[in-house]
């Protein structure tokens, strides 16, 4: 129960920069910012103003969803505990089924089991070399907004946005923020390396 309540507890918090920002807090939250888009809702400003309804819907379904699951696992915790027991060999073959139905039946078209059998194989392929999936699913999700606004801004301002202050110091925070792990591993070889030496 700890480690559930844990996993459950993020959600709430993680639908604040995805509905807000457009910025998803997770896998999950990928998925659903994906679910809006195909929807045609675009998160960000509007969702807190032209789709306020639906926002709040989504908070409040959070909150009825975890005070009606807390009873619900407390009489029956022992019983759910048992389902970690089944073998994958028993599961795969059923979920596998469900997703070819689910993808079969959106539009009925033999394009989608193509477009599901294709990524499937992507898929293995990341979990066996350990590529990591996360930002893969942001950017083929935030990949066409990227495409939107750079254009749109290639549009207005030209290639001068490059230079504004703001933009150099987002450039900045992200190449800091992407070597940051190289130059952690590197400073700790140096650090283990030293007693070598002496």
């Amino acid at each position: 129960m700890g480690p559930g309540a844990a996993n459950n507890a993020k959600e709430g918090a993680g639908l604040i920069p995805t509905v807000a920002f457009g910025i998803p807090a997770g896998p999950g939250m990928a998925i659903m910012l994906g679910a809006f888009l195909l929807l045609g809702l675009v998160p960000g400003p509007d969702m807190l103003s032209q789709h306020l309804t639906l926002t709040y819907s989504m908070v409040w379904t959070v909150a009825m969803s975890n005070v009606i699951i807390v009873p619900i696992c407390l009489l029956f915790i022992n019983h759910l505990a048992k389902l970690t027991t089944i073998k994958g060999s028993l599961m795969i073959p059923i979920v596998l089924l469900l997703c070819f139905i689910g993808s079969y039946t959106a539009n009925n078209d033999i394009g989608d089991l193509i477009v599901l059998i294709g990524f499937g194989v992507v898929g293995y392929f990341m979990v066996k070399y350990r590529f990591p999936r996360p930002p893969f699913i942001l950017g083929f999700i935030l990949g066409r907004l990227a495409e939107v606004y750079l254009y749109s801004s290639l549009t207005r301002y030209g290639a001068s946005w490059l230079l504004r202050p703001r933009v150099l110091i987002i450039f900045a925070a992200t190449v800091a923020f992407a070597l940051y792990p190289l130059i952690q591993k590197r400073f700790r070889k140096e650090v283990i390396g030293e007693p070598d030496k002496i």
